[in-house]
């Protein structure tokens, strides 16, 4: 089989990254240092490994989302590619659409819910492209955002993810397959970003969890520096 050389298959456009995580009580003041203080990727990355159980619901972009561009960078040459989602996609072969699962918190515990909205995102993925390579070759799998459980009420169903932002889009591109290989879409570098953290707690006679309005923060990144996702996926 002739391949030519390393080739990126390149994603960009606008998106939205979201996690959420579940900490023990004894976390608490360690969590409110988070929101408080200047926001440090090393602090976040250390007590997140503190989490009882770390979602990533969105890991950028989105496939229903019309405005991002999809390029093919090899050699001295640039090629433009295009799908059109449309409702018989969750049906299409060259789409794997799941839902993940997920567990709900105990009420004795806080819940941890970071944002970053990006304007101009691209990710860079390496493949190892046929001479006579194809777009059809390619295989999205996306995670259906609206997972129908706690951590969908709290992202999805409040606008935290998919939303106005991105034209209520909801199928988050996880991996590109490429000969049964899959590639993550994890190199994310964002531009003109807004970080925000939340902290939920559960609350009485609501019983229910709750953003406490001094739990939070949002923070606009420098527009023109790039910002590294995976720098805050531990």
């Amino acid at each position: 089989m002739e391949f030519s050389e390393i080739s990126n298959f390149v994603i960009s456009g606008r998106g939205i990254y979201c996690s959420v995580q579940y900490f023990n009580q004894e976390f608490k003041e360690d969590l409110l240092k988070l929101i408080h203080g200047e926001f440090d990727k090393q602090h976040y990355n250390t007590l997140g490994q503190k989490a009882s159980e770390r979602y990533i619901v969105s890991n950028g972009f989105f496939i229903d989302d019309m405005t991002l561009n999809y390029k093919i960078h090899q050699s001295e040459m640039i090629t433009d590619l295009t799908w059109e989602f449309t409702s018989d996609t969750e049906n299409d072969e060259h789409y794997i659409i799941e839902i993940n699962k997920h567990k709900s918190p105990l009420s004795t515990q806080s819940v941890l819910l970071t944002q970053i909205n990006f304007q101009k995102g691209i990710n860079e993925i390496p493949l190892k492209l046929k001479k006579n390579f194809h777009s059809a070759d390619l295989t999205f799998r996306c995670i259906e955002t609206d997972s129908g459980d706690f951590v969908g009420e709290i992202t999805y169903d409040s606008d935290l993810v998919g939303g106005k932002y991105c034209d209520f889009a909801q199928f988050s591109v996880e991996s590109v397959i490429l000969d049964k290989e899959k590639f993550m879409v994890e190199n994310l570098i964002a531009y003109e970003s807004i970080l925000s953290v939340y902290l939920m707690d559960y609350e009485r006679p609501e019983n229910k969890f709750k953003i406490n309005d001094s739990f939070k923060r949002k923070t606009k990144l420098i527009s023109l520096q790039k910002f590294e996702i995976k720098s805050i996926l531990f």
